[in-house]
């Protein structure tokens, strides 16, 4: 008994002793440190904030023996996004991403200009209009499904059709593909899944098992592994497909990239696979920011009827006598308050709350010096909610963004990065942007919608008061939202 005391004491002290030591190069940077990680690195940054900000906005999490730097200053991370970019690439965290090979996410430097140089012409503006086409016919799929269901309340798990619209317009954009998610398909050989279900399980369970975990533990998962294999399958008989077509005039992310890829020299140009693994991270990107921000959004409405009679007054307005399905880039253009309330959105509930970086030589950030390969990240979540940034942080206001409006507080630059800033900041953003945009004026002008007030879940003083429990995978969005929707007269 002694001996097993001795050894569990020795333990302890070890461990606390490694703690200390790989922690000393950081203990002038205010911060906290924990034996084991928090719940989320979110949860840690929560209790650095209640002890009181440092002032200068740069802020230390030790946890299980390695430290991260966190930023919350808008001046700090200019400084490191844009003036020293550089010296502050990507980390190895997103390797994770890599299923089928390196891609425009998880490169730096040479590798990652070649990933931008084919992408760029695939998001050029003059490629809009087939979203705004796509996103408006999917809305109106979605609208029809609402007015089917056996439900005279129209109570609807907001995360599912989110999940559901924006999937099938990804689809639809990312490889003009009807994945069949409003009219369901059946796999045909020599697959034994449907593209929407390989893809649904691809994208939150496959990522974990085909990118952390380790070859030896993925046979304990045959269904996922199965997925993948079968969503690699779909993606290189569609690029396949797209290039003995190539004279085809489609505007699909895949055909553009395609056939911008066909446009380079050897040496610039990409495989099949970082082919793959490009278009894979942009479903992933514009699948999940779009169907959060949506929840988010649909949320913040149900809570502010006045803001979404005064989106509906505006939509009303600029479309006439236009069907939404009639839009066009400019018709959305004209959609100011609906896209101040995207803004909105973005700001309150960033999408992705932290953005990780890493120092390549030993540095400052801030006043503070930080060792080279330190994890640095953007805590967005917080940069947004700051009082000197956004004056009355908690209330959702779209008129911050409207420059026309007494409730206009002028941006500070790097205060407001829903996708990250510089030049790494994400290639999709317009992307998601419009799609959000499009899906809930299609929502306003068809429906009034609350939260239902017999759900204990959403009957609450802290869901009412604009706080409400989130899970975080990809992106952190609201759990178990409900939404009631009543037919506009």
């Amino acid at each position: 008994m002694i001996v097993l005391l001795y050894i569990a004491v020795s333990l302890v002290l070890s461990l606390l002793l490694y703690v200390w030591w790989r922690k000393r190069p950081y203990d002038h940077i205010p911060g906290v440190t924990q034996l084991v990680a928090g719940s989320t690195p979110l949860s840690s940054l929560d209790t650095i904030y209640e002890q009181g900000i440092p002032k200068d906005g740069v802020m230390r999490v030790t946890a299980c023996g390695v430290t991260r730097i966190f930023l919350s200053d808008a001046d700090v991370i200019k400084d490191v996004a844009l003036v020293r970019a550089k010296q502050f690439p990507k980390p190895p965290v997103y390797d994770v991403l890599n299923l089928w090979g390196e891609n425009i996410v998880s490169t730096n430097d040479d590798i990652w200009k070649k990933h931008r140089v084919v992408a760029d012409p695939a998001f050029a503006e003059n490629h809009m209009n087939y979203l705004v086409r796509e996103s408006a016919q999917s809305a109106q799929l979605l609208m029809d499904r609402l007015e089917k269901a056996n439900n005279s309340r129209k109570i609807i798990d907001a995360s599912t059709e989110m999940q559901d619209v924006t999937l099938d317009i990804i689809g639809k954009v990312a490889f003009g593909y009807d994945l069949g998610i409003f009219a369901p398909r059946t796999a045909e050989a020599p697959h034994s899944m449907t593209f929407e279900e390989a893809l649904k399980i691809t994208t939150t369970l496959g990522i974990l098992v085909g990118g952390v975990l380790p070859t030896w533990m993925k046979p304990f998962f045959p269904h996922t592994v199965r997925a993948l294999k079968e969503t690699e399958g779909y993606m290189m008989e569609l690029i396949k497909w797209r290039l003995s077509n190539l004279s085809e005039n489609k505007f699909d992310l895949l055909s553009l990239l395609v056939s911008s890829n066909a446009e380079q020299i050897k040496e610039t140009s990409l495989s099949d696979q970082e082919l793959v693994s490009d278009i894979f991270i942009f479903l992933v990107a514009g699948h999940e920011t779009s169907a959060t921000s949506l929840n988010w959004l649909l949320y913040e409405l149900a809570l502010n009827p006045q803001i979404q009679q005064k989106m509906y007054d505006e939509v009303k307005q600029v479309l006439g006598d236009l069907s939404i399905q009639d839009m066009s880039v400019e018709t959305y253009d004209k959609l100011q308050y609906v896209k101040h309330a995207v803004n909105e959105t973005l700001r309150k509930h960033p999408p992705v709350s932290l953005v990780p970086k890493k120092a390549r030589t030993d540095t400052k950030v801030g006043n503070f010096h930080v060792p080279k390969d330190t994890e640095i990240y953007f805590d967005v979540s917080h940069l947004h909610m700051m009082e000197k940034y956004w004056p009355d942080a908690k209330t959702f206001k779209p008129e911050r963004f409207d420059p026309n409006s007494s409730e206009y507080h002028k941006v500070k630059a790097c205060s407001f990065i829903p996708f990250s800033i510089g030049h790494r900041k994400c290639i999709g953003s317009k992307f998601s942007e419009i799609e959000t945009a499009i899906i809930i004026a299609q929502f306003v002008l068809n429906y009034e919608f609350s939260l239902p007030k017999d759900d204990p879940r959403m009957n609450t003083s802290k869901v009412l008061s604009g706080d409400i429990d989130t899970e975080e995978v990809i992106t952190r969005k609201p759990l178990h939202l409900k939404v009631e929707f009543k037919k506009r007269k």
